[in-house]
């Protein structure tokens, strides 16, 4: 077995008067190595780690030799941040599975990393986040299930979910960012520095929830709310700040005559959703006909002033041309609108209950 102590070392380097003392801070981690020579086994077998016990809140939770634990059903899992940084060639990661619970964080800051493009933390139960996690890297938080996949706080509304891109260059793309993806319910706080997909890559729609705790992209930082390949996100909470948002999915254009379901990719804003906002919209997808709408605003506002592209456009073997469109349904809420290109910031009383 392993003990792995890590010990920081920071020299404070300042500028300083003759006679003044810089002193020097530590600090110290301990981390726990998982062990577990197969995909699958359980999280909870304290044989697997390298303490010789599941990772407390206390302890860094490391995956590096390219397999999978499962959290599994009945079983809570702790770690203070969780860092994976191999990739076996088939995703590497965590799996948390139906009825399994995995907290991460112990009510302070910390920076967990899914370090390269196959790194997965899979959700298919709970995720819960313990003061302020961000999460960088390559990889993705996957959400599995529609009605089990859900992300919430650990405490309170002060626990943060942070999505950060290492992309040093405009615009940024996932292949240097984390991206939250999926289907299921995002009921935590969420700064989305980043990308948020409703994604799944499969025929049939699916349900990506935004829901209790606000969201918003701070600072001023690209970042992007993204529905694809027949995912739909349902708004039922606040979102804020400068994230861009999209349903423009290049791939749809083929699938259109064959199974409309895989291009009504749609952003819903529903029963107490709100989007205030500076970014730019982009609706390119959409196979037409009364019920495919790409961004639809039941209740409330969809507002920013960002720019609107909206159009048609052609593609694939057939030449298919896509047909966008937005629907403001008033039967819900007389106070559904939708603005684009706003000169000044979206005014906050647009948003009614």
């Amino acid at each position: 077995m392993r003990l792995f102590v890590i010990l920081f070392a920071i020299l404070l380097v300042a500028l300083a008067a003759p006679g003044d003392f810089v002193p020097a801070a530590t600090a110290q981690e301990i981390v726990n190595v998982w062990e577990g020579t197969q995909d699958g086994q359980s999280w909870s077998d304290q044989t697997r780690w390298s303490l010789d016990h599941p990772p407390t809140n206390t302890e860094v939770a490391l995956i590096d030799n390219g397999k999978i634990p499962y959290v599994t059903n009945g079983v809570t899992g702790y770690c203070k941040r969780l860092v994976v940084n191999n990739d076996n060639g088939n995703g590497s990661g965590v799996k948390i599975e139906q009825g399994g619970t995995l907290i991460i964080g112990d009510g302070d800051e910390w920076t967990s990393s899914l370090e390269k493009s196959g790194n997965e933390l899979e959700i298919v139960g709970t995720l819960k986040i313990s003061g302020i996690q961000t999460f960088i890297g390559k990889g993705t938080i996957r959400m599995s299930n529609e009605d089990t996949s859900l992300i919430q706080e650990a405490n309170g509304a002060d626990d943060l979910l942070v999505l950060e891109t290492e992309c040093v260059s405009s615009p940024i793309d996932r292949g240097c960012s984390i991206t939250l993806a999926g289907k299921g319910n995002v009921a935590v706080a969420v700064d989305n520095r980043s990308f948020v997909v409703a994604d799944y890559d499969g025929w049939d729609p699916v349900k990506l929830s935004l829901t209790t705790r606000p969201k918003t992209t701070s600072g001023g930082a690209e970042a992007y709310w993204i529905c694809e390949n027949g995912g739909t996100m349902f708004i039922y909470t606040t979102i804020t700040g400068s994230g861009h948002w999209e349903v423009a999915d290049v791939n749809c254009k083929d699938y259109c005559a064959i199974r409309l379901q895989k291009c009504n990719g749609t952003i819903v804003v529903d029963a107490g959703g709100c989007v205030r906002g500076t970014g730019d919209v982009v609706l390119e997808a959409g196979c037409g006909g009364t019920n495919d709408h790409q961004l639809k605003v039941r209740y409330n506002t969809f507002c920013t002033t960002g720019n609107l592209t909206w159009r048609s456009v052609s593609g694939g073997p057939n030449n298919f041309k896509s047909s966008p469109s937005i629907f403001i349904d008033d039967t819900f809420s007389a106070y559904a609108t939708a603005m684009f290109g706003l000169s000044s910031d979206c005014d906050s009383t647009l948003c009614s209950d």
